[in-house]
């Protein structure tokens, strides 16, 4: 299935391989040069995935993924980085980073790591359909199971009506025979 996938990177030899390897994969692909460019197609689309280079001139990579992450948290990120660092790693994948790759990189590689991240994303989003949809049927149930405790309380309250007038039915039957006997023994 194909997925939007916004690249952005201020190499555009890069970009332009990224690009064609997404591509060739069946993917929606959209490029932006540096971090200010992608953060306003961050904004302004609706992108699966973002795969952003960590050092940019002005906004870098690491800020373009924390603030896309509080404005678009449905999609998911990689970095890549031809500056791997162990801190560089920890940062991005505390920013909210699905992996971090280091370049180079082999596109076979690479497309496998996109694959599974898109996998995930794919899980996550079945998995809230299926959690609103559970609040959706419990809140269903609530309703109905309302409904049915006022339905009882309705039905218990005729109930306890018919059973009163039972009894004063009863009570008269049994006085009217009293009377009757009454006033057999009169006459």
């Amino acid at each position: 299935m194909a997925k939007s996938v916004l690249i952005v990177d201020d190499d555009e030899l890069i970009r332009s391989f990224l690009h064609t390897i997404l591509q060739e994969e069946g993917h929606r692909v959209e490029e932006a040069k540096n971090g200010r460019e992608g953060l306003a197609r961050v904004l302004a689309g609706d992108f699966d995935l973002v795969i952003t280079d960590l050092k940019m001139p002005g906004l870098t990579g690491l800020e373009l993924l924390q603030e896309g992450r509080k404005q678009k948290p449905e999609a998911r990120w990689i970095v890549i980085t031809a500056f791997g660092s162990i801190e560089n790693a920890v940062g991005a994948m505390k920013a909210g980073a699905s992996d971090y790759i280091l370049k180079p990189f082999k596109s076979r590689d690479l497309l496998e790591r996109i694959g599974n991240v898109l996998i995930i994303r794919r899980i996550e989003l079945n998995n809230l359909e299926l959690r609103e949809e559970r609040e959706r049927l419990l809140k269903e149930i609530e309703t109905w199971n309302l409904e049915l405790e006022k339905r009882i309380e309705e039905k218990t309250l005729d109930l306890e009506k018919a059973h009163r007038e039972i009894l004063q039915a009863e009570k008269m039957a049994a006085l009217g025979h009293l009377i009757a006997g009454m006033a057999h023994e009169i006459r």
